[in-house]
């Protein structure tokens, strides 16, 4: 168990570390590559159905990833938004499977769905934010992020505690 929860680990954070000097140096695209990898490597270890939906997701993930890359090269594109609210869906929709597969004593389960919607409510309200008033929009932006970035700092400390436990095994 240990090879793949370490392979999502490494996953989760090239995809939610985000390093830019004109490029970015950890790309989401490998990052969930990996974390299907990892994936593919509990299913094959211990048959856990949702972890090879959860795999299938991940690379599905990746390829769009990828995608969404070059499109802000495409003059005129316009579906971004929506591109961009497929991948917060497929995001909540892989990490679930994950959850409900590795996570035995629901611990992780509900910390990591709030994580991940509130990753969907901030793509929800990017999408709409010109309905908003610019200091409301600039206020709500700030305190998702931040809420966001504490749940997902608590929940890699928790990952890596879990794959912690069976480096022993």
């Amino acid at each position: 168990m240990y090879k793949g929860l370490d392979k999502f680990f490494k996953g989760t954070l090239f995809v939610f570390i985000d390093i830019n000097i004109g490029i970015d140096i950890l790309p989401d695209f490998i990052g969930f590559f990996l974390i299907a990898s990892g994936c593919k490597h509990l299913y094959d270890e211990y048959k856990y159905e949702n972890m090879k939906q959860a795999s299938s997701i991940f690379i599905l993930l990746g390829v769009l990833s990828f995608l969404l890359m070059f499109t802000i090269m495409i003059p005129g594109f316009k579906y971004i938004n929506i591109l961009s609210l497929i991948y917060s869906l497929l995001l909540i929709l892989g990490y679930t499977f994950f959850y409900e597969s590795i996570d035995i004593d629901r611990n992780y389960l509900s910390m990591g769905r709030i994580a991940i919607v509130s990753q969907l409510v901030m793509s929800v309200v990017s999408i709409f934010h010109q309905y908003l008033f610019s200091s409301t929009y600039q206020t709500v932006m700030i305190f998702l992020t931040i809420v966001t970035f504490i749940i997902i700092i608590i929940w890699l400390f928790n990952i890596r505690k879990l794959r912690n436990q069976y480096d022993n095994y």
